[in-house]
């Protein structure tokens, strides 16, 4: 159990676990570092509480300087930014010595992925990427029956994911969310990487991948609102389209 949890960021991912850490290490001294302060007290539902204040309701220090709230050595920090910031505040977490849960993705390329876990290692750093549609009990009895079966028993998967941007945070206008923006990693590939994460956790990596993306002009975004991949493997294919 963990004594002193930094939270990296509390918009809506930053407040989910805040929630959770919460509850379930009540005793733990909590902070956080907060560059924007733009995201208000949420409740469970994304609804704005107005009641409250975050740091009243969880008793949380909250610091405007991350070399501040480092100097309270957290053991465990929780990384809740856009995406484009993922890998500088992991690489500093570690080489701080502590413990880290990073919202996915864990960083944006390969040469990111290579360098941290170079660092990770070297550092032999408790490291978790939050994807947990992994733990989700239909995903576990899926990878149990798969172990028993035969991968030439399966033709062919298909999976589609698709949800609606505006709805995400009624808090905020879409467009100014990570999600929507270029320069803070965004883009449907990046942010609905579940889908990949556990395709991958469950058959391991196929022999050959195609993809293509898109963007509806009409919202003027410059990030890819839809993606189209097709794993290859040595008996069957994966189908996944993505939309945002």
């Amino acid at each position: 159990m963990f004594n002193r949890v930094l939270f990296i960021g509390l918009g809506g991912a930053g407040q989910r676990h805040l929630r959770v850490v919460n509850k379930l290490m009540p005793k733990a001294k909590l902070m956080a570092y907060r560059q924007l302060n733009k995201t208000p007290l949420l409740n469970s539902d994304f609804s704005i509480n107005k009641n409250s204040s975050i740091e009243s309701e969880y008793n949380i220090d909250i610091y405007d300087d991350l070399n501040k709230s480092y100097q309270r050595s957290p053991d465990l920090v929780i990384i809740s930014t856009p995406t484009s910031l993922h890998f500088d505040h992991i690489i500093r977490a570690s080489n701080e010595g502590a413990s880290i849960i990073v919202e996915k993705p864990g960083c944006v390329n390969k040469n990111q992925a290579s360098k941290l876990s170079e660092v990770l290692k070297k550092n032999n750093t408790k490291f978790l990427v939050s994807f947990q549609r992994r733990l989700h009990p239909l995903i576990v009895k899926l990878k149990n029956i798969l172990i028993n079966t035969d991968d030439r028993e399966i033709d062919n998967i298909e999976i589609n994911v698709g949800s609606y941007v505006p709805s995400w945070h009624p808090y905020e206008d879409y467009k100014s969310l990570y999600a929507c923006k270029k320069i803070l990693g965004g883009g449907v590939l990046l942010t609905e990487s579940h889908e990949i994460d556990f395709i991958i956790w469950l058959f391991g990596l196929p022999k050959t991948l195609k993809s293509s993306i898109s963007s509806n002009k009409k919202y003027n975004l410059d990030v890819e609102d839809s993606a189209n991949i097709l794993l290859e493997y040595k008996n069957f294919h994966i189908t996944i389209n993505l939309d945002f």
